[in-house]
C-alpha cells in the first residue's frame, strides 16, 4: 500500500512538473510572437499609416492626428479590453491576456526606433499590405497553436 501511494505522488509531481513546463513554454512562445508583431508594426504598419483593425489601427489613427504615442493607445485600449474579458469571461479565462496586456506596449514602445536601423522601401503599399497579412498570420498562428 505504501509503495502505490509513493507511486501515486510521484505521478502526480511529474504531471505538475510537465504542466509547468508547457506553461512556461506557452508564454515564451506569446512573448515572442509579441515581439515579432512589435517589429513589424513599428517598421512597416506605423510609417506606412496601414491602419488594421483593433488597438493597433486606432493607434495609428490618433497618432496621426494627434501625435499620441502608439504604444500608450495600445496600453489604454488593451486595459479596457482586458477589463471587459474579466467581466464577462472570468478571471480564470482571461488571466492569459494580462502578459499581452503588458508586454505588448512594452515592446512597442522598445521597438519604436526599429527603422533608424533597418531601412524599409515603403513605396509599395499593396507589397507592404501582404507582408503585414502573412507576419501577422505567422504570429496570430504561433499563439493560437500554443493555447
Amino acid at each position: 500500500m505504501d509503495f502505490l501511494e509513493k507511486s501515486k505522488d510521484s505521478a502526480i509531481s511529474i504531471l505538475e512538473t510537465v504542466k509547468r513546463k508547457k506553461l512556461v513554454r506557452r508564454y515564451l512562445i506569446i512573448i515572442i510572437s509579441l515581439f515579432i508583431s512589435a517589429c513589424y508594426f513599428n517598421l512597416l504598419q506605423l510609417p506606412s499609416q496601414i491602419v488594421t483593425g483593433g488597438s493597433t489601427g486606432v493607434s495609428i489613427i490618433l497618432n496621426s492626428y494627434f501625435e499620441i504615442e502608439p504604444s500608450k493607445v495600445i496600453f489604454a485600449i488593451s486595459i479596457v479590453l482586458l477589463l471587459v474579458g474579466f467581466i464577462f469571461l472570468g478571471v480564470e479565462k482571461s488571466s492569459g491576456a494580462v502578459v499581452s496586456t503588458i508586454v505588448y506596449p512594452f515592446f512597442v514602445e522598445l521597438t519604436s526606433n526599429i527603422g533608424n536601423y533597418i531601412s524599409v522601401d515603403l513605396s509599395d503599399k499593396i507589397l507592404i499590405s501582404i507582408f503585414l497579412g502573412i507576419l501577422s498570420g505567422v504570429t496570430t498562428g504561433m499563439v493560437y497553436k500554443v493555447w
